[in-house]
């Protein structure tokens, strides 16, 4: 799975599986590994817990798996319970968590992240990921003020979100921009924690940073 691609797998063992890359070589590997994982397992209660974090290039290995670690844990604690029958429950994880390091802040001698976005794995393949190659289309096309708007909105979301979104289509005159604001208003995808996330790749793709 990691054959002609960007990826260097630092540690691979057990159920432990620790890859560096480009972030969005990371980001399609994700989404591979959970198919191929789901499809040779054929078992939809053993599940993976995954930590995606963006880092600068000048990083530490040390604070780069100390990073990933957290993230891990944030996406391990994302659990749900499924009844197998009457008499049995089942805590499902199946979740990956996506963390900006970049964005981190020190206190006390130690760093804080700012925000952690956890989505289940098929939130993220049929949701998140969906929209980001959608996005991807639009490489450029979409303002840098609209983009900001949109993550400010993702962070801090309310109840008037579609309202606030309903507007900025009135508003735009970019036919490119009016569909994406269109798709997050009639398909409800604004509602997922991974909206933010989308659109931080998305951030860096026209900025093409390779972090």
């Amino acid at each position: 799975m990691v054959e002609n691609r960007n990826l260097a797998v630092i540690y691979s063992g057990g159920d432990d599986l620790f890859v560096l890359g480009g972030w969005d070589e990371i980001l399609n590997f994700a989404v591979v590994l959970r198919k191929e994982f789901s499809k040779f397992i054929s078992n939809k209660f053993i599940t993976i817990s995954a930590g995606y974090a963006l880092v600068d290039e000048k990083d530490s290995m040390k604070f780069i798996m100390e990073l990933s670690d957290i993230s891990e844990s944030k996406a391990k604690e994302n659990v749900e319970v499924v009844s197998i029958n009457s008499q049995q429950e089942l805590m499902l994880k199946d979740s990956i968590a996506f963390s900006n390091g970049i964005k981190r802040v020190f206190k006390d001698g130690k760093f804080y992240l700012e925000n952690v976005s956890v989505v289940k794995f098929n939130e993220f393949i049929n949701k998140t990921y969906e929209l980001y190659k959608k996005l991807c289309n639009s490489k450029d096309e979409l303002s840098r003020s609209l983009v900001r708007k949109l993550l400010n909105m993702s962070v801090s979301p309310s109840k008037y979100d579609k309202v606030f979104l309903a507007y900025l289509m009135s508003r735009s005159n970019n036919e490119k921009e009016k569909n994406i604001l269109e798709e997050l208003i009639k398909n409800k995808k604004v509602e997922f924690p991974g909206l933010n996330v989308v659109l931080q790749f998305y951030d860096l793709l026209n900025r093409g940073g390779r972090k």
